[in-house]
């Protein structure tokens, strides 16, 4: 009976499986192998299915490869079956467009069965089984606009080899910030619509269940992750494929674009870079002409406590109120002779964004 000798994946510091499987199939076949986002799929259900050892080769809470801080491989050696490994090395020939040749291993045991790629669920598919899972509810409209963004980050994680971008984040990651972010501009939208609409008052307000929890708790640091992840989320609706963290006066234009459905006219477009300069100006505390997810943190803090002691709102929600009182705040740099009343209002919510910044660090 022939015995089934293991691959032994190298696993460097700070790597994880899929940077050992790369490095492996680029010695193997001489070539930079560069795997699709479906491809890496099919390798990951066959990673996830392998049983080459007795005891488990990971960390983390569950076995799915796919999920971030889940599937944790420690540095040394990964070993994975040698049918497995033929199996990976079929996909990358074939996505390669290699044709036998190479140093490519016997198969041994069962016969290779290379997972078709047409099997895959479409874009939408996977948004929709991602949202349902975290219980995020979306229209249609807003679910195919989350698979649009999927894609687009999935085509520059594949173009660029990438797993995790350098803040740690995977493409599914990035895609619940995004969806959430959504789900939250939504409210905004309506506090907007109501603004517009002279409403004095509103029921309306925006709840962040993770900082009430954390208020319950008297756990600070969960706190101020709570607000950190709020932030990521609502920076995320504004960031481009490349994500670098950060809202820039180009992207809070597209995104008056995108609502509006069309372009922007010249004068209109003047407007809006003039209202975005003066958004970026009041919340761009370290002065890189950018709003960083720190920035939005202290924003998001400072919105849910600037009326309290007023109508009774905490720190976990932002109301109707503190949305409009925030928005006149930083409205004061387009007027030309502001009262008394509006600097104070600002110099008010100024203070509040400052100690939101210091305190969530």
């Amino acid at each position: 009976m022939t015995t089934d000798v293991n691959v032994k994946l190298s696993i460097n510091t700070g790597d994880g499986i899929s940077q050992a499987i790369d490095r492996q199939l680029d010695s193997e076949l001489g070539v930079d192998v560069k795997l699709g986002l479906k491809e890496w799929n099919c390798v990951f259900d066959i990673v996830k299915a392998d049983k080459a050892t007795s005891e488990k080769q990971y960390s983390g809470s569950d076995n799915d490869i796919t999920k971030n801080n889940n599937y944790i491989v420690q540095q040394g050696v990964y070993e994975i079956t040698k049918n497995a490994w033929n199996q990976i090395l079929e996909i990358a020939k074939k996505k390669m467009g290699i044709t036998g040749g190479g140093n490519v291993s016997e198969t041994v045991g069962e016969a290779v069965d290379t997972p078709p790629a047409e099997e895959k669920p479409d874009t939408k598919d996977v948004v929709v089984k991602m949202l349902q899972e975290a219980g995020i509810e979306l229209s249609e409209a807003d679910i195919d606009d989350v698979a649009a963004k999927y894609d687009a980050i999935s085509k520059y994680y594949t173009d660029n080899n990438l797993e995790k971008d350098v803040r740690g984040l995977t493409v599914n990651d990035r895609i619940l910030n995004y969806a959430k972010g959504v789900a939250a501009h939504k409210l905004e939208s309506q506090f907007a619509e109501q603004y517009q609409n002279n409403a004095e008052s509103s029921d309306l307000k925006f709840v962040n269940k993770d900082v009430e929890q954390a208020i319950a708790d008297g756990d600070m640091d969960a706190f101020k992750k709570a607000f950190h992840q709020s932030a990521r989320e609502y920076v995320e609706l504004y960031d481009s494929a490349e994500g670098d963290g950060a809202i820039d006066v180009n992207e809070l234009i597209k995104m008056e674009e995108k609502e509006l459905g069309r372009a922007l006219t010249t004068e209109e477009k003047e407007l809006v870079n003039t209202l975005a300069l003066n958004r970026i100006a009041i919340l761009d505390i370290n002065e890189n002409n950018k709003i960083d997810e720190s920035e939005i943190a202290a924003y998001l803090w400072a919105m849910s406590k600037i009326n309290d002691g007023n109508d009774k709102s905490t720190g976990a929600d932002i109301t109707y109120s503190e949305w409009v009182t925030a928005q006149e705040s930083m409205g004061i740099l387009g007027l030309e002779n502001p009262t008394q009343e509006e600097i104070d209002k600002y110099a008010k919510f100024a203070e509040a964004l400052n100690n939101g910044y210091e305190g969530l660090k």
